[in-house]
């Protein structure tokens, strides 16, 4: 059985929340394109979200409805390179590093398979696991928490690959820390963070 790594992406692979700068992204190419009512369509779930009228996870899935068809492919990969240039040099280094060992690294993250699966070419890993996109009559379920960890390690499954690193910075993955394994490694993690982890007694080490 290959041994595995799980690596976050948002705050982890790369320094930054990248669907807040998709959100940006998409904004600003629809005013730039004179597509005003989609514009306004995405300000108006932000704005949802904001006054805590709606979750985070619908507030997603309804952003992710109303851009699907304006992000074309060529927006896509203009997105994902902007968004690259954030990449966390040590994680990079470090997920290299496991890759020339053997390691089988997979891209898990709670951001949207459409430019996620762009990110997880473009380094070169081994497979991603990634929120998806909107379907007609299919339920949705943001790539989350206990969401992320079912899917995760079910994918490890699949590939025979046992979980034995797991890289994040935010405690939304304890489900997935919580997993037995040899390491676990926090990317600059907040003090609430380290309490969570504390709490529970889980063993970790931090890079910044």
């Amino acid at each position: 059985m290959r041994k595995g790594v799980v690596v976050d992406l948002d705050g982890t692979l790369l320094q930054t929340n990248t669907f807040k700068d998709y959100i940006l992204f998409v904004g600003n190419e629809t005013l730039r394109q004179c597509q005003f009512h989609i514009a306004i369509l995405l300000l108006g779930w932000v704005l949802c979200r904001k006054f805590r009228l709606i979750s985070h996870e619908t507030m997603k899935y309804r952003i992710l409805r109303t851009t699907q068809s304006f992000m074309i492919e060529s927006r896509l990969q203009n997105f994902v390179f902007k968004i690259r240039k954030k990449q966390n040099t040590e994680v990079v280094r470090l997920c290299q590093k496991f890759k020339q060992s053997g390691y089988y690294i997979l891209l898990s993250t709670a951001a949207p398979e459409s430019y996620v699966r762009l990110l997880f070419s473009d380094f070169r890993f081994d497979a991603y696991c990634a929120s998806p996109l909107p379907q007609r009559g299919r339920l949705w379920k943001e790539n989350v928490r206990e969401q992320k960890r079912n899917n995760t390690l079910a994918l490890l499954q699949r590939e025979n690959v046992l979980l034995e690193v797991m890289i994040t910075d935010h405690y939304d993955d304890l489900p997935l820390l919580r997993e037995r394994k040899k390491r676990n490694i926090l990317v600059a993690p907040t003090a609430k963070t380290i309490e969570k982890l504390s709490q529970l007694n889980i063993n970790y080490e931090i890079i910044k």
